[in-house]
């Protein structure tokens, strides 16, 4: 994220909305989204696709009725703590409901076999996830 970028995330942020967010040279913050995705914008912050910015409207509208609590954007969790290389996963989206706290990642879905597109890296940090933290990942994005 650039600096102007983090300054517009902070003009607009939505009420109990928060983002972890860190500063990005300009090449990488406009690096080739990957499969086809589209970037877009809502209430000022830059998604990876038209999919994640849908889904944050969506959040954003059930944290106003009450449905969800605690929203946070990109939360980082360290998957080899402790180990010789950092290996991290990005989550899209954590939220409390109904007490419970939700890791989220929006994914693409694959009409053709009726199922999300999951890389490898992606198995195998949600594997990662579940052993280290206990967490099951949710895969939206249908």
């Amino acid at each position: 994220m650039t600096r102007p970028d983090l300054a517009t995330l902070l003009k607009n942020a939505a009420p109990g909305v928060s983002a972890n967010v860190s500063l990005v040279d300009e090449a990488k913050a406009k690096r080739k989204p990957t499969r086809g995705n589209i970037r877009c914008e809502a209430d000022g912050i830059w998604f990876d696709s038209m999919k994640e910015r849908d889904r944050y409207i969506d959040l954003k509208m059930l944290l106003k009725s009450g449905t969800i609590a605690d929203l946070k954007m990109q939360v980082g969790y360290e998957l080899n703590e402790g180990g010789k290389y950092s290996y991290k996963y990005i989550a899209d989206f954590v939220y409390c409901m109904d007490g419970a706290v939700v890791v989220e990642d929006v994914k693409a879905w694959d009409k053709k076999n009726q199922e999300y597109l999951l890389t490898p890296t992606f198995k195998k940090k949600r594997k990662l996830m579940k052993r280290v933290y206990g967490i099951d990942i949710l895969v939206t994005g249908k």
